[in-house]
């Protein structure tokens, strides 16, 4: 019979991007950990229009040189053929994050002391190196309430967007699976004759931290307000469950979930 290709895992996605960075900076200060806390769906869903997600910006606790702290809500798929990915990440970040990307859509970094948000495309193909489609840059003080919205617009595309209540937003539009540079998809989301990864979506709800090994850098308390909605309009609701991981990319060994 014929071999099925191994999928990515959980969060494999977010571990090769901190690779990928890691390569572009060199090491962080003493410790190549990565965490997540939070929630995220048991399996995939289908027919996904619209994604809501309401929260406010913490407190800003120690400065971060070489962590990075991320806080979204997002959808990814970790499952299409041959090792590729892609996430839709409307995010609030600050330290070392993914702040720009270049002309080949290399993700670039920046060094943020103060709280930014910013609509971000994140993707790999056939296992080659992550990619990443950025919009616009955008500070934000403790107590701003933020919402994200990822929806599809009229002809199908995704509208990833993230803003301060009344303000300013950051908006990407998503046209077609990896920015058109696999050759194998081409479509524009929203076609006919799109293949199932199309419309498979695992959500989540999460903290996201590279490098902070102490409770000192994490706030005490952090409230969301998250709404999904599908195409079905029987749609019995979503399953998620609370996830708590940490791993060291020093050891490649799993690591205490003991600070967040």
């Amino acid at each position: 019979g014929t071999l099925e290709t191994p999928k990515l895992g959980p969060f494999q996605h977010r571990q090769l991007l901190f690779q990928e960075m890691q390569m572009q900076r060199g090491v962080l200060e003493g410790s190549r950990t990565q965490r997540w806390t939070g929630t995220q769906s048991v399996n995939f869903t289908e027919h996904l229009q619209h994604v809501t997600c309401t929260f406010a910006v913490p407190e800003k606790i120690l400065n971060l040189s070489g962590a990075a702290h991320y806080l979204y809500c997002d959808i990814h798929y970790n499952q299409w053929p041959n090792h590729s990915f892609g996430q839709f990440v409307p995010q609030l970040m600050r330290g070392n994050v993914v702040a720009g990307h270049d002309a080949n859509f290399t993700p670039i970094g920046k060094l943020l002391q103060d709280w930014y948000i910013q609509a971000q495309y994140i993707w790999a193909v056939g296992g080659g190196p992550v990619k990443a489609y950025v919009g616009k840059l955008i500070k934000v003080k403790v107590g701003d309430i933020l919402i994200t919205s990822m929806y599809t617009d009229l002809d199908g595309a995704w509208q990833l967007r993230i803003a301060v209540d009344g303000g300013e937003d950051s908006t990407i539009t998503i046209r077609t699976p990896f920015m058109g540079t696999d050759p194998a998809y081409q479509l524009p989301y929203g076609s006919r004759n799109a293949p199932v990864e199309y419309s498979r979506w695992v959500l989540g709800d999460l903290h996201e931290a590279w490098g902070m090994d102490s409770a000192r850098y994490y706030p005490l308390r952090m409230d969301w307000a998250v709404m999904y909605r599908e195409e079905r309009s029987a749609s019995t609701g979503i399953k998620q469950i609370a996830m708590n991981h940490c791993v060291d990319h020093t050891t490649q060994a799993l690591c205490p979930c003991d600070v967040m």
